[in-house]
């Protein structure tokens, strides 16, 4: 009795042993390689794809799994998926599959890469594949698929009129399954570039409504909006996309919509159009390094202005554009016979306060900022470029720089309060207000009662918010602990030292900015030190 026990307890084990040494399905490696890619873990999901290859080398789906992960957005190692994807091929085609999807997916990698003839080779052959199916069965199940892929082959080929036809005959057979995002948003980019201006704002639209992050329809509503000379319709387009996706195609849009809009409110003449076209002159600053076309305008712009700042002396508008557009010291005098000429504009105001602040003037400069803000407080319409978060931060800092701390605290709680809504992903207006007052309330000079907890309780906030990436952030903590006498206090210097270090200064106001934080940092190790906070690295 005994022996058959040990029999059956040593059969048990081979079938125990026999299961754990099974390999897995395809379906199930490639669920698994899937999964991975799901969760963003890209070397995961290839390794488990190459597991695949080894074990079923004649079936393409492994071959197509890795070229799919290898030409996403995410790797874009177009270069490396073109033989997956034609191992893929030659496997589909041995066993008589006609591979239409792989053709179109490799053609879209070679043009990737600059081989345009060898893309569109690919993409036609894909394209004749579908169109075949087609005729072969108009009326099939499968027939709004084939469509839909012969759709995307003529939008990969430029093909727009094609496109847009196809789609047009298309949407009756399934109004649904043609409407996919994806589709509709190359659709409205063919309508766009035949110019088909409905239907391509009917499509975006469209798009956006079911996902706002649709950032190539947000610019086609811009290109729309641009087209029919609707410019501030445009701009916030664009604006939208930029925001989405900070693409330099984006933000050339955006730049050349502002100076548009310039153009056309300069043009307008009078008081509050030359305000408005100061307003889009310098949003546009900031957005065209990308465009030689639309950078020719803009200094054409600046060249006039100053022509008319020269020959024609008592017009503001050539002294003010001219102004905006130079380096600080040389702008400054256009900028005050601007002022002589137009003495209400809060615009050249605040520039000239702006210019103060970096000349060191801050006596000069408050007047001005407190001018500028009463009127942001009391205007009906609020100008775009005057914000009175800003104009408080930035005059705070004056008060601070000239000894009234108090001031300067009142006007840092102003900025702080108008940027609650950025508490979580806070700007970096509310980081630098946030670790001014932090320092106000740490050292507080006479004027008002010390409140370190509330230091803390701020920095501490901020930190959580914005410590992992921001090292302005840190250093308000830093200190807070300090005043507190947290033993945190060391890491957290140990972090801004670290994060300043490894920060790679673009010139030489930068390096010395970056040397004065670090030589601030010491400075509070050696307080810390002082106070006699314990410090878990000298135990």
């Amino acid at each position: 009795m005994k022996r058959t026990s040990l029999f059956v307890l040593a059969l048990l084990l081979v079938a125990v042993s026999f299961s754990c040494a099974q390999k897995p399905t395809a379906e199930q490696l490639m669920q698994q390689s899937r999964e991975a890619v799901d969760r963003g873990e890209i070397d995961e999901a290839i390794a488990v794809a190459d597991k695949g290859i080894q074990q079923f080398p004649d079936s393409s789906d492994f071959y197509f799994q890795k070229a799919i992960i290898l030409s996403g957005e995410a790797q874009q190692k177009f270069d490396k998926a073109i033989p997956l994807f034609t191992k893929a091929i030659a496997c589909d085609e041995a066993k008589g599959i006609e591979p239409s999807y792989v053709y179109l997916l490799r053609g879209f990698c070679y043009r990737k890469l600059g081989e345009i003839e060898k893309g569109n080779a690919d993409t036609r052959k894909a394209d004749g594949m579908y169109a075949k199916r087609i005729e072969d069965d108009p009326d099939g199940p499968d027939a709004k698929k084939w469509w839909s892929r012969r759709i995307e082959a003529q939008f990969d080929l430029e093909n727009w009129s094609k496109c847009v036809a196809m789609y047009e005959k298309a949407k009756p057979l399934d109004p649904e399954k043609v409407r996919v995002p994806f589709l509709l948003e190359q659709v409205a980019i063919a309508a766009y570039e035949i110019k088909d201006l409905q239907l391509a704002l009917d499509l975006a639209y469209e798009v956006v409504d079911e996902n706002p992050k649709a950032c190539e329809c947000w610019r086609v509503i811009g290109d729309v909006w641009y087209y029919e000379l609707e410019v501030d319709s445009a701009i916030a387009a664009y604006q939208k996309a930029y925001a989405i996706k900070q693409l330099p195609e984006y933000r050339t849009s955006l730049g050349s919509a502002y100076v548009f809009r310039a153009v056309i409110e300069i043009c307008t003449l009078g008081d509050s159009a030359l305000h408005k076209a100061v307003d889009s002159l310098r949003l546009a600053k900031g957005y065209l390094r990308e465009n030689e076309c639309f950078l020719g305008l803009y200094n054409s712009i600046v060249n006039g202005a100053k022509f008319s700042a020269e020959n024609d002396p008592q017009n503001p508008i050539g002294h003010l554009v001219y102004a905006l557009m130079t380096e600080e010291g040389d702008g400054l005098p256009y900028l005050e016979k601007a002022l002589q000429l137009d003495p209400e504009n809060p615009h050249i105001k605040y520039d000239i306060a702006c210019r103060y602040f970096d000349a060191g003037k801050f006596a000069d400069a408050i007047p001005l900022f407190s001018s500028v803000m009463q009127y942001v407080e009391t205007a009906a319409t609020k100008p775009q470029s005057l914000r009175v978060e800003t104009i408080a931060y930035n005059r705070g800092c004056c008060y601070d720089e000239t000894g009234n701390r108090l001031k300067a605290k009142q006007d840092y709680e102003l900025a702080v309060r108008l940027t609650e809504q950025y508490a979580k992903n806070p700007t970096q207006l509310r980081i630098f207000a946030l670790s001014q007052l932090t320092n106000c309330l740490n050292y507080p000079l006479e004027e008002f009662p010390k409140d370190s907890k509330r230091a803390l309780k701020l920095a501490e906030g901020l930190y959580e918010a914005a410590g992992d990436f921001d090292f302005v952030a840190v250093l308000p903590y830093a200190v807070s602990l300090s005043e507190n006498r947290n033993p945190k206090v060391w890491p957290i210097i140990a972090q801004f030292e670290e994060m300043v270090q490894n920060t790679v200064p673009a010139n030489d106001g930068d390096r010395e900015y970056l040397e004065g934080r670090l030589a601030f940092s010491k400075k509070v190790r050696d307080l810390a030190a002082e106070r006699g906070i314990p410090n878990p690295n000298n135990d």
